[in-house]
């Protein structure tokens, strides 16, 4: 059955523009503001999410994807898809990648020729006949330009199965965050490759079934108030930056997830944990310029964002 993003995508085209759609074909593709390589990082996509396809320059795409963003990206990194196809890959059995890298090998076992590489979140589909028979502990996959291989079996879940089973809690959501722990902070960054502070807490978040913003300005919008500090819950999201008044907007420059005891988790630098109390020896210098939190664990809200019905990944 088709999602409501690929829906949504096709009603706003006209037939002429059947091949307006494609697959992320790259274990993190990265999206810049300009066609060029020197362009700023904007941020990134992962394997195996269809985006729309709004120009072309030269060998650069001009892609939206359903984070929300539009950026640009090198054409080998997408694969061209018409409605059909897409009908087709989408009700393709997959499997999601669940440890922090792996790798497609172009055999089954430990001495295969390396295809590409996968990191957490990728997605790969296979073949229902024989896809979750492994050998020598590997599962056969398919690419989405078509390439078969095989990838370690403890590397991935069905994604049906792994999306029905994720539910959001503080105590999955701390697990998670100390799991990022020192992987080192690139501007632009959403994958296991390297997280900027927004994209650090929607991986987060997305691992643990929910599908938020891609930045913090974005995610600001979403949650329950928690306008007491004083009654922060472990999970919440934290947003610093600039208080607005009837001359400025407010202004959001940084997100991070509150862990517990005054303590909180987020990417700068690396992803790191910092205190919120003055005087401790791991304190934040701008944690002054706390000026936010939202919850989502436990609300209404949360349940709209869960993985299954948000589109974001085909399922």
């Amino acid at each position: 059955m088709k999602k409501i993003y690929t829906l949504l995508l096709m009603l706003a085209c006209t037939a002429a523009a059947a091949q307006n759609y494609g697959v992320i074909n790259y274990s993190a593709s990265y999206l810049r503001a300009a066609a060029d390589y020197e362009s700023a990082l904007e941020t990134q996509e992962l394997m195996g999410v269809i985006v729309e396809i709004q120009e072309q320059n030269g060998y650069w795409l001009k892609v939206k994807s359903p984070q929300p963003y539009t950026a640009w990206c090198t054409e080998l990194g997408v694969v061209n898809m018409n409605p059909d196809e897409l009908e087709k890959y989408e009700a393709a059995p997959k499997y999601i990648v669940t440890a922090f890298s792996s790798r497609v090998l172009d055999k089954p076992g430990r001495n295969g020729g390396m295809v590409c590489d996968l990191v957490q979140g990728d997605i790969l589909r296979y073949d229902d006949a024989d896809g979750k028979k492994p050998k020598q502990g590997f599962v056969p996959v398919i690419l989405p330009d078509g390439r078969e291989g095989y990838v370690d079996a403890a590397d991935v879940c069905d994604l049906e199965k792994w999306a029905g089973s994720r539910k959001l809690s503080t105590a999955g959501i701390v697990a998670s965050a100390r799991e990022y722990l020192g992987i080192p902070y690139l501007w632009g960054g959403m994958t296991t490759k390297g997280f900027d502070c927004s994209g650090f807490v929607r991986h987060v978040y997305l691992m643990n079934g929910a599908v938020l913003p891609r930045n913090a300005s974005q995610m600001v919008s979403h949650g329950v108030e928690v306008s007491d500090f004083s009654r922060l819950k472990a999970g919440d999201l934290l947003f610093f930056g600039q208080k607005g008044n009837l001359l400025k907007k407010e202004k959001i420059t940084h997100v991070g997830i509150y862990i517990g005891g005054g303590r909180f988790i987020h990417s700068s630098h690396c992803v790191r944990i910092n205190s919120l109390r003055e005087g401790e020896p791991d304190y934040y210098p701008n944690a002054n310029r706390l000026i936010r939190a939202k919850r989502l664990v436990g609300t209404e809200e949360a349940r709209s964002m869960n993985v299954l019905s948000s589109g974001y990944f085909p399922m």
